[in-house]
């Protein structure tokens, strides 16, 4: 944590054996460093301030059904945009091919068993920020965005086509090519790639 002066009396772990120990030391520049020892690999994790205190949250992997893989899963489902979007040729609107994509994509998650949040089931706009907030509040196990970007003028859509996955966090990653290969073969869309980045 950078531009802080730690004042950390007390190290709550909780029952969980995931999390074994944690350190913490404070570090010269107003660095405070804080070292958390796991038992195993996390599933992803959340830093907060919770009342004055900074509370890190750490998940370990869920457990999977190998009948029904899905069963138990929160998953958000995220159509892109509104506001704003981009516009393709035959003037279809970004914002409503992805919620259609994104009905489509809820009901089959469902058939397999999951839990879907979605962040939006209407044409109304709903803000870019509040869009992960919604998920977190879910407590969704993963988030998934549905995107449909516009090539610019001039471009050959029936040359240029293609699909192409991002992600954000390291353990994202799997996921990212899974649904990239996914796609691919399902759709025989053009391999664009897989990629990480902050959107």
């Amino acid at each position: 944590l950078y531009g802080t002066t730690a004042n950390t009396s007390t190290v709550r772990l909780g029952t969980d054996p995931l999390v074994r120990a944690v350190t913490w030391a404070q570090r010269p520049g107003g660095q405070a460093e804080y070292e958390v020892r796991l038992s195993g690999a996390p599933y992803g994790y959340l830093t907060l301030w919770q009342d004055g205190a900074f509370v890190l949250r750490v998940r370990r992997p869920p457990a999977v059904d190998a009948e029904r893989p899905l069963r138990g899963l929160r998953i958000a489902v995220d159509p892109g945009h509104p506001p704003i979007g981009a516009t393709g040729p035959t003037g279809l609107y970004e914002a409503e091919m992805t919620l259609a994509v994104g009905e489509r994509l809820r009901a089959e998650l469902e058939r397999r068993g999951a839990t879907v949040l979605m962040t939006r089931t209407t044409a109304q706009p709903v803000g870019l920020a509040e869009r992960p907030i919604m998920a977190r509040q879910g407590d969704a196990h993963a988030f998934v965005s549905v995107h449909g970007n516009a090539l610019p003028d001039g471009v050959n859509p029936f040359l240029a086509h293609g699909t192409s996955t991002y992600y954000f966090h390291p353990h994202s990653a799997p996921l990212a090519r899974l649904v990239q290969e996914g796609m691919l073969r399902r759709m025989g869309l053009r391999d664009l790639g897989t990629f990480q980045g902050n959107l």
